[in-house]
């Protein structure tokens, strides 16, 4: 595995936005031997920007399986807050995966020097199995309100996806997700 990393470390909570920059570039080589040989290049940015109670964040996500075929294992898995939220976890898979996302949340209140935040996110993008068809077009806009909580156990979440079409999902989160 190759990969370039240009990180500054965020907080540990997902609420408590600070301003922040990341982005990473990686080519996974997976060797023969394990049955899913193949090339696997991607890139991943994200920015945020707080000011005061105010904070918005920026990203993107590319990622490709060039040579070979993965194993349904290996596949890119979207879904879930953060990864096209109107889409349950791991819903959608596909050998290749793109995906733009713009967020805003704003800090009601400290409880017991915790944060309790309000915040929505608005995200673009799909999973495709053949590269050919991998298009801006094809993609899926999804967007998410949530009421989040800074808590002893992690973040805690509650909040609604939905999508294109008027699906959507429900999601519950304590900590960060695996």
């Amino acid at each position: 595995m190759a990969c370039v990393d240009n990180r500054i470390p965020p907080t540990d909570s997902v609420l408590a936005i600070q301003s922040t920059q990341q982005a990473n570039a990686c080519c996974v080589f997976l060797p023969r031997h394990t049955g899913a040989a193949g090339r696997r290049p991607g890139a991943d940015a994200t920015f945020a920007h707080a000011h005061g109670r105010h904070a918005v964040q920026f990203g993107g996500a590319y990622h490709s399986t060039i040579e070979g075929v993965l194993p349904l294992n290996e596949r890119y898995r979207l879904g879930g807050r953060g990864r096209l939220s109107g889409f349950h976890y791991n819903e959608l898979t596909g050998q290749h995966y793109a995906m733009v996302s713009t967020g805003y949340s704003y800090q009601l209140a400290d409880v017991f020097s915790r944060s309790a935040s309000v915040g929505m996110l608005l995200e673009y993008g799909n999973a495709w199995e053949p590269r050919s068809r991998m298009s801006f077009s094809d993609g899926i806009l999804n967007g998410s309100l949530y009421l989040g909580f800074d808590s002893w156990l992690g973040p805690l979440l509650l909040g609604y996806g939905m999508r294109e079409g008027g699906h959507g999902a429900a999601f519950l989160e304590l900590g960060k997700p695996f």
